[in-house]
């Protein structure tokens, strides 16, 4: 299982960056939310998720984290462009997420994910990944289990449209980037 941080500080094509944590705690969202500009980056980050090839990193974008503290087994990166414009939603499975001492949100991944396309189209990542941990040793059975239940759950809220944090995430990003 891999620690990710959400300042990325672990990401080899990330040169310069800028990153702000905060609480929040609305009607709508309790937990952390971290904004990540992506100042430079050595290559642009293209991948391919629902059908679409889309840049999803690339020097101007801005990455949004949210942590829920109602929902401590998944994390969700809302990805925008230089103009501000929703890339990409990706939602991290993980066995839990918290604070490191330093204050960077961070998450233990358990190697599935969902990509959601800024038209709501969706789908599960990384499927190999999780079974090749799971052959491995690097998980239990347990979090096998866990990630796919959590995956299901959260792919069925996503595509019923019971899934806010993807609505939230640009009034959120505006909240952040004036404290970058």
């Amino acid at each position: 299982m891999k620690r990710k941080r959400a300042n990325r500080d672990w990401w080899p094509r990330l040169v310069a960056s800028r990153f702000v944590v905060t609480r929040l705690d609305t009607a709508d969202f309790s937990g952390m939310a971290a904004l990540l500009a992506l100042d430079a980056l050595s290559e642009p980050l293209v991948v391919t998720a629902c059908g679409e090839t889309l840049t999803v990193a690339d020097s101007g974008y801005t990455w949004l984290h949210h942590f829920p503290a109602d929902e401590p087994h998944y994390t969700l990166t809302t990805m925008f462009d230089v103009s501000g414009a929703l890339v990409q939603g990706y939602v991290d499975i993980c066995a839990h997420h918290g604070l490191d001492p330093d204050g960077v949100p961070y998450h233990d991944d358990l190697y599935l994910d969902i990509a959601v396309t800024a038209e709501g189209e969706a789908e599960i990542l990384d499927a190999a990944d999780l079974d090749a941990a799971l052959r491995a040793g690097s998980i239990s059975a347990g979090d096998h289990t866990l990630a796919w239940r959590e995956a299901e759950r959260v792919l069925a809220a996503i595509r019923t449209r019971h899934f806010p944090l993807l609505a939230l995430a640009p009034a959120h990003r505006k909240l952040l980037l004036p404290r970058l």
